[in-house]
């Protein structure tokens, strides 16, 4: 079987199984695994991102959780040195 044909019953399975009908650490196993299949198969397929992944912390194939995936050792992704935030609204003055 392909890849892309693993990964698209993959992400199926994720899709139509019971929201709670497995437990949280077997879920976590299951999308770890499928995004280190999805991870592989877009480095195989694509020089420069196989680069960016391979200057990540923790390379993707040892990455025991989803939060080692992240690409950034923070713990936050980050875009353009960045970290991203939740939107703060200014204070609202009164008169």
């Amino acid at each position: 079987m392909s890849a892309p044909v693993e990964i698209a019953q993959g992400i199926e399975s994720q899709l139509t199984a019971p929201l709670y009908g497995l437990d949280p650490k077997e879920r976590h196993g299951s999308l770890l695994a499928l995004l280190k299949k999805e991870l592989a198969y877009a480095c195989e397929r694509n020089r420069r991102f196989r680069n960016y992944v391979e200057h990540w912390p923790v390379h993707f194939h040892a990455a025991d959780t989803l939060a080692d995936l992240d690409g950034n050792s923070r713990g936050s992704i980050s875009f353009n040195n960045s970290s991203v935030r939740p939107y703060s609204f200014p204070p609202v003055s009164r008169s």
